[in-house]
């Protein structure tokens, strides 16, 4: 029978509690036994792109190497160009119920509050924050069935596109798939990455590095899709690893939302040791 290990956890630990590999260890234990609930599930759209603006862009972009300071992408439907020819009216973002068709292309909200899609009860938001761009989609009812990025790169057929799955977070509840096209000329790199809870989504994309179409479908409804972009200087070429990083810089921040998830780990946790 495994035995029980009580720990406490200072109050300084909790700054930037899933950094520590010993509170990472706790965490994932108390995932295990279902005493705290799985990282953002559960936690509203609103409180996770409050905490992306405040700290969690900067936390990714401090990560990034070779970040490029993309322009647009707070107003409109598309960003226009993005400077060095990375967009030709590109990043243009769509969301699918359950009960309903897809959305039109939806406007860019660059605001913390909620904008309704017009499709179900699905709402969304829209940040761009220290050149992290992001889209956040919530539905109370479970009714996000498919999500998609259309739209014309500036790549022209130049370069090279490359996408596939990344796995379950390492902080558990969500999964990750990516697409990135890069090595066009000086053109920047384009970086995708889409966060749901199924791990049984179909992802696809197209190879034409002027296509921006990158989809994600399930056969049943989920309660949250997040998708980050960031560009590349120059076609910057990141590796999986990469993107398996602001993956999980980005979910970890999620947990600083929760009082009842820091008021746990601040007094004291029981799990499996």
């Amino acid at each position: 029978m495994p035995k029980i290990v009580t720990s406490s956890i200072s109050r300084s630990s909790l700054k930037r509690p899933l950094r520590n590999p010993r509170n990472l260890l706790l965490l994932n234990a108390l995932l295990l036994l279902g005493i705290l609930p799985k990282i953002c599930s559960g936690v509203s759209i609103a409180s996770t792109a409050s905490n992306f603006a405040s700290s969690g862009a900067a936390s990714i972009a401090a990560s990034i190497t070779s970040l490029y300071p993309f322009s647009d992408g707070t107003s409109g439907t598309c960003i226009s160009d993005g400077g060095y020819d990375m967009y030709d009216c590109g990043n243009k973002i769509n969301i699918k119920s359950t009960t309903s068709t897809w959305s039109n292309d939806l406007a860019y909200t660059q605001s913390l509050g909620l904008t309704s899609t017009g499709n179900s009860d699905i709402t969304y938001i829209t940040y761009k924050s220290s050149y992290i761009w992001l889209a956040a989609f919530e539905s109370n009812s479970g009714n996000i069935m498919e999500y998609k990025t259309t739209g014309n790169n500036g790549a022209d057929g130049g370069g090279s596109v490359s996408y596939g799955a990344l796995g379950a977070s390492s902080t558990g509840g969500y999964y990750g798939w990516y697409k990135r096209v890069y090595l066009a000329g000086n053109d920047p790199s384009i970086n995708e990455l889409i966060l749901t809870t199924s791990s049984s989504w179909s992802h696809s994309a197209s190879t034409n590095t002027d296509d921006g179409t990158h989809s994600l479908a399930g056969t049943s409804g989920v309660t949250s899709v997040f998708y980050i972009m960031w560009a590349g200087t120059a076609g910057y070429s990141y590796g999986t690893s990469v993107f398996t990083s602001v993956m999980n810089t980005f979910l970890s921040s999620c947990l600083g939302t929760s009082l009842l998830r820091v008021h746990i780990l601040r007094r004291h946790a029981t799990y499996y040791g």
